[in-house]
């Protein structure tokens, strides 16, 4: 085999290996995206709108579990949430938080 294709094969594989465990990183620790499935939210979002939630602001979690490594802070008032369904892990509903602490 040409060793300059296989230099530019080895490149590639390199490269895409890469952008893979970076796109991994930024999803699990950083910032996902979730789309409006439904229609509970209508005051403030429409069916169909996308949502970024900033993950890295309640710390650092291990993947696929509940251990926090970082705890960076608390959810405070006015912030929006997102959880998935304990029966199904595929479908994830996101709702909006007005509490405020007790006096």
């Amino acid at each position: 085999m040409n060793p300059r294709l296989v230099k530019l094969i080895k490149e590639y594989v390199e490269a895409l290996l890469i952008a893979a465990l970076l796109a991994l990183f930024i999803r699990s620790f950083v910032v996902k995206a979730y789309k409006i499935p439904s229609g509970s939210m209508l005051e403030t979002l429409q069916i169909g709108d996308h949502l970024l939630v900033n993950k890295f602001l309640y710390g650092v979690k291990l993947p696929f579990t509940d251990f926090t490594v970082i705890p960076i802070s608390e959810p405070s008032s006015r912030t929006s949430s997102s959880s998935s369904s304990p029966r199904t892990r595929a479908r994830t509903s996101s709702s909006g938080s007005s509490a405020c602490p007790g006096t």
